[in-house]
């Protein structure tokens, strides 16, 4: 039985192997072929196959995918189509869908039937996302939708199939194609991005040349023509087709036409020429030529090469050369040629939107012209026009014609109409604010011109600049703001004549009311010196004569009012300028003449505020000059002519002084209580006082001017300057030693009148006076008041000096060290700084704390505030610097004092210059500084008595014994018992 079964078995498996062997004959000899490219036969051995009934399902399926490759190997599309999609519909579980599903999305596409392309390119993606052919798939799926300008869908797929680089068989299109997508979209960073991901990645691509130029576009089109250009020169670019390197150069001439590189431009247009390019091209390139020569002002070559272009077929640029062939002649000034071009171009084109520039082009040559009436004819007619352009350049025009006839309120009306235009360019913008603030300006609306002219970006804009800032100058002028007046003056370009005169006059007058005179003279000068016929000469002499006046250069100012008022009858009735004439002659010497003009004054002008003031300073000019009698008789002359005068007082005062004066204290003191019985409500009471008690004290009447003092005060508890009279009767203890009266005096004030500005004072003066009564425990407290009330003022400032030289006799260095600390925290004044750290250090040095006083006068030296105490800082660490050797940084600190002054500290700097060569041992040097110093400085006997007895151990060490003699006879000669004698003693005895 078993037997039986496995015979069965056998025959079976044999009958079947029989059958497969019949169906993979047909199969193989299919697929042999197809391999072969005999689709044909391939296709009837498929047919054969698949005719065949109980045939291998996996086989059958092969063979029809592969019957629909066949159809497709002899470009039978619609037949492939129709087998792929029965093989789509029929095997949906077949490992060779996928290639149908490609297939048929390629074959529809083709087709240009997009729609379907796509739905079986979305079935391959969606349901086999791992296949081969899913990145080639979502390509060509982004293309479907750029055939139908879909560009954000196209987006989509593109972007899918780049990140599908594994199964995508040309990434590098997809790439490309969503660079392009960037591109079209406007989008062109994110395109360089892209373009320049291809570059970076598939350099060897058949695309890489074209990203290249495509790159070199989307710069263009961002504007950033230097980064266009660096792309456009790679060689990359060489690779290009003969069409789109023409087109490369293209872009390339006009970046460089952009950045006004107007050769460059030119010669890569000349590439293109040696390229043989098409007609359109040809025109283009011819131009883009006549707008170079345009820029670089050729404008005959511009003409010749537009006309060539306007007679060329009729197309949009032959219209344009035609247009811009009349623009050549008006720009080159042929303006009745121009405006034949242009009449025939609006007779040839009426409906071309340049045939509404026409009339504004007549009226701009008309304008250039100066036929201003003809010119406004023509820009009115051309308002009627719609193009913003035309219409905003027109208004600017008749804007500026009614600036030029100086109607102003015209002017503004048609400047506004032309800002009022939305789409007007920045250029007619700027030019119609800048029109605008000129008017206002006219007009006295300083304000509303300041506003104009700052909405121009004067880094930017293509108007006049000097105009600009000349008026905006002027504007700021009227507005008090003088500091930017000078700084738009002076950007102004002065070497226009338009503008010259009036910058140099407007600089002049900013800086005198900015009372810099010293400025104002020298460019009141320069207007003097080039503009001698302007009529504001005489003007700027006076000006110039009232700038020295406040220079306190009295020769040249009453040199200038001399050339002003009296040369020339200009400034006859400036009575102010007449007084401060007066007064320059008098301190510039000229008593006799100054007198002269005063009471000349008093006749042209005696109704004046400066007659009375006038009589005044004859008699205190004569005061000036001991004259006293004289002044007495001119100070009573004006109380005869001018009784009402408000000089009365001082006048009244100052007779009184000529009386002290004269040594006639009785007559003095008559006078000064004239001044508090008829003028009581005057400051000149207090004064009036202060002589009574001088004159007492000057004959030696120190009690009658306490008693005189206190009897006021008791008499005058309400006069407003009791508390100074108070501080009078202190310091006239003070000024005789008797201190602990002085104390009495000065508490007084402190305790009568706390709220008196004199209180700090009383302290102060109530601590020197302890000081000098050696009580310094009594002082301190003193000083720490003013200190603590009244630090910026002298006696503050001061008060801390005289606490630090205290504490500094009782050997506190920890006090006086707090004390200068606690101070700096407090002041800002760079110079009391100085003094204060030169204190400590000082302190520090007392006390043998060299380290720390290293490092505060290094602290003063560093600041170079040039003050007396940084001077002084110098020379101390110099002489700290010289004890410890260090010859060089020590010189270069004395030196330093010596280049900088002229007082008794260059002197004590030249001395220690020669010691420290002395020490150096550098002898001929050290004679010469000190030799110097005893010829520069004989006044300051301290170092020139050191010089000489430093100069006499040069010569010792010279053995030059006779000159050094010299030397110490001649500090003998100065000095008799002093300790400058005895060293000299000492030195000749060694000899």
């Amino acid at each position: 039985m078993k037997n039986s079964i496995i015979i069965l078995i056998l025959l079976l498996i044999f009958s079947n192997y029989q059958i497969a062997q019949k169906d993979i004959s047909f199969y193989s000899e299919g697929m042999k072929q197809f391999h072969n490219g005999d689709f044909s036969r391939a296709i009837s051995n498929f047919n054969q196959f698949i005719s065949q009934s109980e045939v291998d399902e996996n086989l059958l399926s092969s063979a029809k995918l592969y019957l629909g490759e066949s159809l497709l190997g002899l470009e039978q599309f619609d037949g492939a189509i129709s087998q792929y999609e029965e093989f789509v519909e029929n095997y949906p579980t077949s490992n060779l869908r996928e290639l149908a599903l490609f297939r048929l999305g390629n074959l529809y596409f083709d087709k240009k039937i997009f729609e379907k392309s796509r739905e079986y390119l979305v079935i391959l993606v969606n349901k086999y996302p791992a296949s081969d052919y899913s990145g080639s798939a979502y390509h060509l799926i982004g293309e479907t939708f750029i055939e139908e300008n879909d560009l954000n869908k196209a987006e989509q797929f593109f972007s899918s199939a780049v990140n599908s680089k594994y199964n995508n068989n040309f990434v590098d299109h997809s790439i490309f194609s969503l660079a392009n997508v960037y591109e079209k979209k406007g989008e062109y960073r994110k395109a360089v991005e892209y373009y320049d991901k291809l570059l970076g990645f598939h350099r060897k691509s058949e695309l890489a040349a074209q990203s290249q130029y495509r790159i070199g576009v989307c710069y263009f089109e961002l504007k950033e023509y230097d980064n266009a250009i660096l792309e456009l020169s790679d060689p990359l670019i060489d690779e290009l087709d003969i069409d789109d390197k023409n087109s490369s150069d293209y872009i390339l001439a006009n970046s460089f036409y952009r950045l006004k590189e107007y050769n460059n431009a030119s010669d890569a247009y000349k590439r293109i020429l040696n390229n043989t390019p098409s007609d359109d091209m040809l025109n283009k390139i011819r131009y883009g030529l006549a707008w170079i020569n345009f820029q670089q002002s050729d404008y005959e070559s511009a003409y010749k090469l537009f006309n060539s272009l306007s007679n060329s077929k009729d197309d949009s640029i032959a219209i344009k050369s035609f247009y811009w062939s009349g623009e050549a002649k008006r720009y080159a000034g042929n303006y009745n040629e121009a405006i034949e071009i242009h009449k025939k171009f609006a007779e040839k084109y009426p409906n071309n939107p340049l045939a509404q520039r026409v009339k504004l082009n007549i009226g701009i040559s008309k304008f250039s012209e100066k036929s201003f009436d003809e010119s406004e004819e023509s820009l009115l007619q051309s308002l009627k026009n719609s193009d913003p352009f035309t219409r905003s350049k027109s208004y600017t025009l008749l804007g500026e014609i009614s600036l030029r006839r100086k109607d102003y309120a015209k002017a503004k009306e048609y400047f506004q109409y032309g800002l009022n235009i939305s789409q007007i360019p920045v250029q007619l913008k700027d030019r119609c604010h800048l029109g605008l603030g000129v008017s206002n300006f006219y007009l006295k609306n300083s304000n509303e011109a300041i506003k104009n002219f700052n909405s121009i970006n004067e880094n930017d804009t293509e108007i006049e600049k000097s105009k600009l800032y000349f008026y905006r100058a002027e504007t700021n002028f009227t507005l008090d703001n003088f500091s930017k007046s000078i700084s738009d003056y002076n950007k102004t370009n002065v070497e226009d004549d338009q503008f010259t005169n009036d910058v140099i006059y407007g600089k002049a007058y900013s800086y005198f009311n900015l009372t810099d005179f010293s400025k104002s003279a020298y460019y009141f000068n320069e207007f003097i010196k080039n503009a001698s016929s302007d009529k504001r000469f005489n003007e700027c002499q006076l000006r110039l004569g009232d700038c020295y006046y406040a220079q306190k250069d009295f020769n040249k100012a009453s040199t200038y009012y001399q050339r002003a008022l009296i040369n020339s009858a200009e400034f006859s009735n400036d009575e102010r300028a007449f007084f401060n004439y007066g007064q320059s002659l008098f301190k510039s010497g000229d008593s006799q003449n100054a007198i002269k003009v005063l009471d000349q004054i008093q006749l042209k002008f005696p109704s004046s505020n400066y007659a009375d003031d006038s009589q005044y300073l004859i008699g205190w000019i004569n005061f000036q000059q001991n004259e006293f009698d004289e002044a007495i008789k001119h100070y009573n002359i004006l109380f005869e002519k001018y009784p009402q005068s408000t000089l009365l007082p001082i006048a009244l005062y100052s007779i009184g002084d000529a009386y002290f004066n004269k040594g006639e204290y009785d007559q003095a003191v008559s006078n000064y209580n004239r001044v508090i019985s008829q003028y009581p409500n005057t400051p000149f009471v207090y004064d009036a006082v202060n002589g009574i008690q001088y004159c007492y004290v000057v004959q030696d009447k120190q009690d009658d001017a306490v008693n005189y003092l206190r009897n006021f005060i008791n008499e005058h508890q309400g006069f407003d300057y009791v508390d100074k009279i108070q501080m009078k009767i202190g310091e006239i203890f003070y000024s005789s030693s008797q201190y602990d009266l002085a104390i009495i005096e000065y508490e007084k004030v402190v305790n009568n009148y706390p709220q008196s500005a004199s209180v700090s004072q009383a302290y102060y003066w109530m601590g020197k006076s302890a000081g000098l009564l050696n009580d310094p425990e009594k002082a301190i407290p003193y000083f720490e008041y003013v200190k603590n009330n009244s630090l910026n003022s002298e006696e503050g400032f001061n008060s801390v000096l005289e606490l630090g030289n205290i504490y500094r006799t009782q050997n506190n260095l920890g006090n006086e060290i707090s004390l200068y600390d606690e101070v700096l925290n407090k002041i800002s004044d760079s110079k009391r700084i100085s003094e204060i750290k030169l204190a400590k250090a000082q302190s520090y040095i007392a006390n043998q704390q060299i380290p720390s006083a290293f490092q505060v006068l290094q602290e003063i030296v560093d600041s170079k505030d040039g003050s007396l105490f940084y001077h002084k800082a110098e020379i101390e660490l110099g002489i700290l610097e010289l004890s410890r050797n260090n010859y060089e940084y020590s010189l270069s600190l004395f030196k330093d004092v010596v280049d900088g002054r002229k007082d008794d500290i260059a002197a004590q700097a030249m001395y220690y210059v020669g010691l420290n060569y002395f020490q150096q041992k550098k002898i001929p040097e050290a004679i010469t500084e000190l030799i110097k110093l005893r010829s520069v400085y004989t006044m300051y006997d301290e170092w020139y008595t050191k010089s000489l007895l430093l100069l006499g151990d040069c010569y010792v060490i010279n053995n030059d014994k006779t000159n050094a003699a010299e030397m110490y006879k001649a500090v003998l000669k100065r000095h008799r018992k002093n300790q400058f004698a005895q060293e000299a003693n000492e030195k000749l005895n060694q000899l």
